[in-house]
């Protein structure tokens, strides 16, 4: 399988070198090698911690890396 170089555009804010996030229409696309693996409504708090912690249990980013690009303390994170 070839490797994907990471291709983001210029709303997307990056949590890491392959994880990024942007918002569009009140909605929160998360992406990863420029592709989307999730999206939920900007307001929706349920949603927002599942997929934080789905992407901390997968390993495409650290608990670090989301507290300071959602400037959220770490503990918090650790519990979703």
């Amino acid at each position: 399988m070839q490797m994907q170089l990471p291709f983001f555009f210029s709303k997307v804010k990056l949590i890491n070198f392959s994880l990024g996030f942007y918002q569009d229409n009140g909605l929160v696309y998360y992406l990863h090698n420029g592709s989307p693996i999730f999206c939920h409504k900007k307001d929706d708090v349920r949603s927002y911690r599942y997929i934080s912690g789905n992407l901390i249990i997968n390993g495409l980013c650290r608990i670090k890396e989301l507290s300071g690009v959602f400037d959220v303390n770490k503990c918090n994170i650790e519990r979703y």
